[in-house]
């Protein structure tokens, strides 16, 4: 359809046409507006037409209603898309009104066509014309007949085509909308995931509705109604109980109320989750946090983080195991959410509000989902450490009235503040320039104490210093002052050092002038530096007070009880005077003060008031004490009168006033010894008074303490702990404290008991007292226990005397008392062990009270080698686990119950250090808890599943593995050790080598074959397999097995038989010998168990020559022309002989040096390979070797010539002169003298190859050249090397030339007893053109006859003779020895006109006997040797060769003369095709053999029997024969002629 550019708003409207569809994406604007997609709406309205009459007659509207968007797009027309009537009933009439506006810039007209149907009536169509924006109204009247839903179309022509309205009536229905699906991913176990959805009721009637759901899911509310056209939301819960994927069909079963059960009206809405764990974990996976030492009132943070490693969100909380008490650790945050791979910051907080008090406790960080992680945490809070520089301060003799001063050092080494306060007034005798006040961390105090007498009197006091929340310090000081008049005994620290240790003995009741006595009639005697009683009589006070404070506070104790223990010998009944509220106008009554005298010796008593040491006016002093001075009778005592005159009003005072007592002998030093000197005592009682009145409030206090709660840490009964606090006053008046209890203050009379009670448990020291403004002072406060139990007790401290100025503090502490509890109700069980193996199992024991506790276990006698616990002993903190193990080793077969005593106590010192016993003092306080052991003895075993393994033939120096299975039958875990053990050695005899070769050779060539071709086809890498019976955890689980690789490496060519044995572990205790229970009485002797049993065979790789051949050469010839006995033996020696490897490495030096031939002529390292000798310009000689491989691994070898090995530039480069041995071997190498066909082979196990070795006789001469042979074989990596020196020898026409194999012959073995010895060969082979004569020089023989008592050893028949060319004579020899020994001579052979050579000949005599004898050194005569190694047969093909031999060699054994010996031989013709004939060719001298027939022809393939016949002669000889067959092929010869 094309649309004209008439108006410019028809293109702002198409422009902002929302395209509802991708059909109307394209709408293209270019001078006129194309817009495609009309022409296919309008082929959709005839596509409707013609459907609307094939559907004429049907209530269902045939024709596609537009949506409005698209309508407005296409027709420009806005209206409703449909007309729909609901909520009416039948026969009634109802009216909607359709309303048309035109949206576009032009008018159009508009007409409807009417519907066929009588439910909806309309009035008669006219065309209505619609100018831009207007509107039309069209009345639809609907009148129903039946219950039913009633569809129409109406069709409305516009200007730009035709569009349709639905027209349709509804039935009331119920209807609901929910979510197709909804989808939780992961959520984590056991928590709940929430998601909402909302429900809506889309229909016209209230609808019930129900849902129909399954765990882990479930939804809120679960039914309910809802009104129409109203939504609800609804909440999803998922709760998965597991790991697991949740698949979920939800069912909403909706309709009316009363027929919800019957109804068919149901939505599904599907729901799926995933459950997962959650994992958390502490970042660098920290479980101890340890505070360490934390000073009191620092607060210290220890951070760590949470870390979510799942994939899920984890919610944690963080719980005490302790739930009695309050935990002292803080955390930031005790709960939290973490999400997946998010990291939880938090922090730990400690802050110590006790001295020495070990802190430890567990908390558990738990999620519902997941794991939970368990931690601990601990630290100790301490106090300051302060320390003063001396322990004593001696000012000696002090005139009276001077004044003398000594420093002193107060030191603080921590680094926290520290406030100190020495217990003493400023008006005493030692005045200190400070006496309260702070150190700062890391830093030192100069106190300067000053010493101002004016009674000559001895001066000693304990001044003791108190540091807040640590122990006490002190110092003692010693004095004396004298005048003209008097000088009293002046006191050393050795003096005071003596003293205390006779009252540590009991000595403090007797005087001076006592103990002078008694050590004279020997009843008090020096012991350990003091006087003590010879006897063990010891005497104590009786009113001692007994106190058992702990380490730390031991000088806060002494301190706290001085005024009872600390003078035995004087003690102060009236610590504490106080006159209460006085009046200066008024008289006020004195109070006194009593001094006991406990010793056998007169005391005097001296007071120092305050003041007197500055001369203070008598009208200035406050409190004076009548008398003055006394004598104290001894065991006496006496009364002081104590008065108090105030000179002002409204005032406090206090003071305390010092009563120096000693032995009145100890006036004057003549009068007394020096061992005997006693210090004197001070008694400081502390006097009070003020001059309130009782009924005016007085000054309003203002004190401060550093906690409102006072904290101890645990202790037990008996024992006593100490603590110092600080009490300051922060206000501008003087203030009066005083720990007493309300009915005190008032002194109202109370119950006696319940007050001593209160007292004994805590107890301040000083409990009344003055803090001047601003001043601040310690105090010492003493717990002690009396049952156990948890004290928290409200202490009053009242101010100036007023119950109603009071400030309340509360002191806390716990009785405990010791108990440690182990896991697992106090039991170990272990699960059935091998007898006399151990096993080890973890156990944890718990302090469960709040003491530090040390324990030592002790384990009886009879079970000392069976049970061993680690660590025997030592120590647990409060509240702490310990982690301890037990191993039990059973020594026999039955089930053991062992119960094991564990004793602990709160002091370390309560148990011997050498043994496990108890000491007897601390019986009492020493508790124990048992520990019960279950296990149970059994024997194990091991069963293999082969009895045995045959490796059978193994290469020498390579690794062979091989499998087998162990299993442990028994229910016990067996701890096991592999011993292998050598049964024997045989060495393996050459017969029995090539018997285990000849066995495996076809298999092991099969194997080696297809290791080759896959080795072709893809190599493979080399593994390294690891000998598990040597490495290995030596433990196999119960009903377990496993596999065990064995790996044979033999070094020895031998028979090797092993047998493997399993030995059971015992244990094999590895703790020191100087701790308790540590060292296990030994075992029996170690058993073994037999499992298999391992043969194998050792062999050497090995290449031998086992045939050799050559035309016109007799094989024997030739076997000893090669000497291949000796290479044979050499190429076995060099696997195994490292002076063998060495020599010839030095000789391939001297190869590369062309200095070989010089210096290795007699070399055993080097194999000569002869040629022999042959007139220039014959043929080259070829000889044939077969080499064949009889190992069991494949042979590569290699031959180098001297050329193949030189790189390096020639020697005129260098301008080297070249040797003489250069130039021949160049001209060797040059003309090819020598080769060998061909050079390098591989062969596989039982494989053979004929090589071929030539010499040329193109230049006259004697030439040698040294080749390499080079080994190597498949496992050994490592290459061999051989010399080999080819030697040949070219003659020159009409040169006699005789040819020596060697230059050595050795006679057959010949018995001592023999009288007719046989005949003897030596052959010599004239190699020349011309005929030769010989002679053998015998004079040797003579000399040799004549060194044996001139017996002639040996004969030469016939030495002299004439030698055809070509042709050998053997030369007849007669070895005759006289004795079993070797005989050697040396013969020279002379050629007429040639050469002599000096050959070595050599011969042994034998002691043969019949019958065999035990002698070893006997032999066997009639025994059948044949050791020379020549292969009777021939092995190997030599070119064009058409002819063979069934044997090559002939062996008739001993045969006695006369007799006749048959041997067949077969002659085959192996040609196919040619004929030949054959003649055997036996000499004149040579009558001994007969052959028939002695020639005939062979077709190609025929074989003949040639019979031989033997007769030896009527001598005895060693018959050597060589019998030559010639064979023609006829066939050729034909084809010649």
């Amino acid at each position: 359809m094309i649309v004209n550019n008439e108006n410019e708003n028809d293109l702002k409207l198409l422009n902002n046409i929302d395209h509802a569809t991708k059909n109307y994406d394209s709408i293209k604007y270019n001078g006129k507006i194309s817009i495609n997609e009309l022409n296919k709406s309008l082929d959709l309205n005839n596509y409707y037409k013609a459907k609307q009459l094939k559907n004429e007659g049907n209530d269902v509207a045939p024709f596609q209603v537009l949506p409005r968007e698209k309508r407005q797009a296409l027709y420009g027309i806005d209206c409703l898309s449909e007309v729909v009537f609901s909520k009416w009933n039948i026969g009634n009439e109802y009216v909607k009104v359709l309303s048309i506006k035109n949206i576009t810039t032009k008018t159009q007209k508009i007409k409807y066509v009417l519907p066929n149907s009588k439910i909806f009536l309309l009035d008669f169509p006219q065309t209505i014309t619609l100018c831009a924006g207007m509107s039309a109204s069209i009345p639809i009247t609907f009148i129903p007949e039946e219950k039913k839903i009633y569809e129409e179309t109406l069709p409305i022509d516009c200007s730009f085509g035709r569009f349709y309205i639905s027209i349709s009536s509804t039935i009331p229905k119920h209807s609901i909308d929910i979510p197709k699906k909804i989808s939780f991913s992961y959520c984590p176990v056991n928590e709940i995931a929430r998601k909402t959805f909302i429900l809506k009721n889309t229909g016209e009637l209230t609808t019930t509705f129900e849902w129909k759901v399954c765990k882990p899911y479930h939804l809120i509310p679960e039914k309910g109604k809802i009104e129409p056209k109203k939504s609800i939301i609804v909440e999803v819960l998922f709760q998965p109980y597991e790991a697991s994927v949740f698949n979920a069909n939800i069912i909403c079963v909706f309709g009316d109320d009363t027929s919800l059960n019957y109804t068919t009206l149901q939505k599904c809405l599907k729901i799926d989750g995933i459950g997962k764990f959650s994992y958390i974990n502490i970042e660098g996976d920290t479980r101890d946090f340890d505070f360490g030492d934390v000073y009191i009132g620092n607060e210290i943070e220890y951070p760590f983080n949470i870390v979510n490693y799942s994939n899920v969100v984890s919610n944690f909380r963080i719980t005490s195991e302790n739930k009695k008490t309050k935990p002292i650790f803080k955390f930031l945050s005790t709960s939290g959410s973490i999400p997946p791979g998010e990291v939880y910051r938090n922090k730990i907080t400690y802050t110590p509000t006790c001295p020495n008090l070990n802190s430890i406790e567990y908390f558990n960080i738990e999620t519902i989902s997941g794991n939970n992680v368990n931690i601990k945490c601990s630290g100790t809070g301490i106090g300051p450490s302060v320390s003063l520089s001396t322990t004593l301060i001696n000012f000696n003799a002090v005139e009276e009235g001077s004044k003398n001063v000594k420093i002193v050092y107060l030191r603080n080494t921590s680094k926290t503040k520290a406030f100190f306060n020495f217990q003493i007034e400023e008006g005493a005798v030692f005045q200190f320039d400070k006496i309260s006040g702070t150190l700062n961390p890391e830093s030192e105090l100069l106190i300067t104490v000053t010493f101002q007498p004016f009674k000559t009197i001895n001066y000693y006091r304990r001044v003791y210093c108190l540091v807040e929340n640590t122990d006490a310090l002190y110092i003692d000081i010693l004095g004396t002052c004298y005048n003209e008049k008097r000088r009293p005994v002046t006191l050393t620290a050795q003096n005071l050092e003596a003293y205390k240790k006779r009252i540590e003995n009991g000595l403090f009741f007797l005087s001076p002038e006592n103990l002078d006595e008694m050590v004279k009639n020997n009843f008090i005697i020096t012991k350990n530096g003091g006087l003590a009683f010879s006897t063990s009589k010891t005497y104590v006070q009786s009113n001692k007070i007994e106190d058992n404070p702990y380490n730390e506070c031991a000088i806060s104790s002494e301190f706290f009880n001085q005024d009872h223990n600390q003078n035995l010998e004087v003690s102060l009944l009236d610590t504490f005077v106080n006159f209460g509220s006085c009046s200066m106008y008024r008289i006020i009554e004195g109070k006194t003060i009593r001094i006991n005298n406990n010793t056998r010796g007169t005391i005097a008593c001296v007071w120092i008031l305050p003041g007197e040491t500055k001369r203070t006016k008598i009208e200035d002093v406050v409190f004076s004490v009548t008398p003055k001075s006394a004598t104290i009778l001894p065991k006496g005592s006496f009364q002081f009168k104590v008065t108090f005159k105030p000179n002002m009003e409204n005032r406090f005072y206090s003071t305390e006033l010092e009563c120096y007592c000693y032995y009145k002998s100890m006036r004057n030093f003549r009068i007394v010894s020096e061992q005997t000197l006693t210090p004197s005592w001070c008694l400081t009682p502390k006097i009070m008074g003020n001059t309130f009145s009782p009924d005016i409030n007085n000054y309003l206090p203002n004190i401060e303490f550093p906690n409102k709660i006072i904290n101890f840490p645990s202790c037990i009964i008996n024992k006593t702990y100490y603590r110092t606090i600080r009490i300051k006053n922060s206000g501008d008046t003087i203030v009066k404290y005083s720990f007493m209890n309300e009915e005190e203050l008032q002194e109202v009379p109370e119950d006696k008991e319940n007050q001593d009670i209160k007292k004994k448990i805590f107890s301040v020291k000083d409990d009344n007292g003055i803090l001047m403004k601003y001043e601040s002072k310690l105090i010492v406060i003493r717990f002690n226990p009396i049952e156990e139990k948890l004290y928290s007790i409200k202490q009053d401290c009242f101010l100036n005397n007023s119950y109603k100025n009071k400030y309340e503090i509360t002191f806390k502490g716990e009785c405990d008392y010791p108990s440690v509890v182990f896991d697992n109700d106090s039991t170990v069980f272990f699960k059935p062990i091998c007898v006399n193996s151990s096993t080890e199992k973890s156990f944890s024991g718990k302090n469960i009270s709040n003491i530090k506790l040390y324990y030592k276990w002790k384990i009886p006698n009879n079970y000392k080698n069976i049970i061993i616990i680690s660590p025997i002993h030592g120590e647990i903190k409060p509240n702490e686990i310990v982690k301890m193990k037990c191993i039990f080793i059973p020594s026999s077969i039955k089930n053991w119950t062992i119960r094991i005593p564990c004793y602990y106590s709160s002091l370390n010192d309560a148990f011997n250090e050498t043994s496990e016993t108890v000491k007897e003092e601390y019986q009492n306080l020493v508790k124990r808890s048992t520990l019960t052991v279950l296990g149970q003895g059994i024997i194990g075993n091991i069963i293999s599943d082969q009895m045995s393994i045959d490796y059978g033939a193994v290469l020498i120096n390579t690794d062979n593995e091989k499998e087998f299975r162990i299993t442990n039958p028994s229910k016990c875990d067996i701890d096991y050790a592999i011993k292998i053990y050598k049964v024997k050695k045989i060495t393996l005899s050459e017969e029995e080598k090539k018997k285990i070769i000849q066995k495996r050779q076809e298999k092991i060539k099969k194997r080696i074959m297809e290791e080759e071709q896959q080795k072709k086809n893809e190599m493979d890498p080399k593994e390294t397999i690891l000998n598990e019976i040597a490495k290995g955890d030596y433990q196999l689980s119960s009903h377990a097995g496993r596999n065990l690789k064995l790996r044979l490496n033999l070094k020895e060519e031998e028979n090797y038989k092993y047998r493997i044995y399993y030995t059971l572990n015992s244990y094999q205790n590895k703790n020191d010998e100087n701790k308790i229970n540590t060292v296990l009485k030994p075992r029996s002797k170690e058993k073994k168990y037999f499992l298999m049993e391992i043969t194998a065979q050792g062999v050497y790789p090995s290449v031998w020559i086992n045939d050799i051949s050559s035309d016109g050469y007799v094989k024997s010839l030739l076997w000893e022309l090669f000497d291949i006995n000796n290479f044979n033996t050499l190429v076995r020696k060099i696997f195994i002989d490292k002076e063998l490897n060495n020599e010839i490495e030095e000789n391939k030096a001297l190869i590369d040096r062309n200095n070989f031939e010089s210096n290795v002529n007699n070399c055993m390292s080097q194999v000569l390979f002869q040629y022999g000798s042959t007139i220039v310009g014959s043929p080259c000689t070829d000889i044939y070797v077969n080499f064949n491989n009889n190992g069991v691994v494949p042979i590569e070898w290699k031959y180098q010539f001297p050329n193949d090995l030189q790189n390096d530039i020639e020697k005129w480069a260098k301008g080297e002169v070249t040797s003489e041995e250069q130039l021949r071997l160049n001209m060797i190498l040059d003309n090819q003298l020598f080769s060998i066909t061909p050079k390098n082979g591989y062969l596989l196990p039982g494989e053979s190859l004929n090589v071929k070795f030539s010499y040329k006789h193109d230049i006259v001469g004697t030439h040698k050249l040294p080749v390499i042979l080079k080994i190597q074989n498949g496992s050994i990596t490592e290459t061999k090397d051989l010399i080999i020196t080819l030697s040949g020898c070219t003659i020159p026409l009409n040169k006699k030339y005789i040819m020596f194999p060697s230059m050595s012959y050795r006679f057959k073995d010949v018995s001592i007893s023999t009288i007719y010895p046989p005949i003897q060969h030596y052959f010599l082979r004239n190699c020349g053109s011309t005929s030769i004569e010989y002679m053998i020089d015998t004079s040797p023989l003579e000399k040799l006859k004549k060194e044996n008592y001139n017996f002639e050893i040996l004969k030469c028949i016939n030495s002299t003779g004439i030698i055809n060319p070509g042709e050998t004579q053997y030369t007849e020899w007669i070895f005759k020895p006289l004795e079993a020994k070797e005989y050697s001579v040396d013969i020279p052979i002379h050629i007429k006109d040639g050469q002599t050579k000096v050959i070595t000949f050599t011969g042994k005599g034998v002691r043969y006997t019949m019958p065999y004898a035990n002698d070893v050194d006997l032999q066997d005569p009639l025994k059948d040797e044949n050791n020379d190694n020549i292969s009777q047969k021939q092995l190997l093909k030599i070119p064009n060769q058409i002819v063979v031999l069934s044997d090559e060699r002939i062996h008739f054994g001993h045969v006695p003369t006369g007799s006749i010996l048959r041997r067949v031989i077969t002659i085959q013709n192996i040609s196919a095709t040619e004929k030949v004939s054959f003649s055997w060719i036996i000499k004149d001298d040579q009558d001994e053999i007969k052959i028939n027939p002695k020639s005939g022809t062979l077709e190609p393939g025929e074989s003949r029997l040639c019979k031989i016949r033997f007769k030896p002669a009527n001598q005895s000889k060693v018959y050597s024969l060589n019998i030559g067959c010639v064979i023609v092929n006829l066939t050729k010869m034909v084809n010649i002629t």
